[in-house]
């Protein structure tokens, strides 16, 4: 089921800076790649699931808060649950700092991704109450 979300995101146009779609893409890509993290069952689940949220934070990277007005409600759930993969991950990551265990050096990332989720969400959190933070 995954590579025919793979698949279809592949045909999906790309956000780009300043562009006039860019609030239906961030949109668009988000919904899929949340169908991705929902829907897969292989056995590096935990590593793909914490590279998929990575990927959706990595859409606002692309463009600015006011972009995303008028936002469509729906994208905060979705928001959610990429950031909640990342919370996990960082308590998971916090749990294991004084076992052996390695983190791959993702703590950095990961927390800056949870950052710029939440500065995301209080920007866009204004206009739309499923967003508030």
């Amino acid at each position: 089921m995954c590579r025919i979300i793979d698949d279809f995101r592949e045909t999906i146009s790309p956000v780009v800076p300043g562009g006039k779609a860019n609030r239906r893409l961030v949109t668009v890509h988000t919904l899929t790649l949340l169908a991705v993290l929902r829907l897969d069952t292989s056995s590096n689940w935990t590593t793909k699931s914490i590279e998929v949220a990575l990927s959706v934070i990595s859409l606002l990277d692309h463009i600015h808060p006011e972009e995303l007005k008028p936002i469509n409600p729906m994208i905060g759930f979705l928001w959610s649950g990429a950031g909640q993969v990342l919370i996990d991950e960082s308590y998971r990551l916090g749990e294991a700092s004084g076992s052996s265990l390695s983190s791959g050096g993702n703590e950095g990332k990961i927390a800056e991704a949870i950052d710029r989720l939440c500065y995301f969400m209080e920007k866009c959190g204004h206009d739309c109450p499923y967003i508030g933070v």
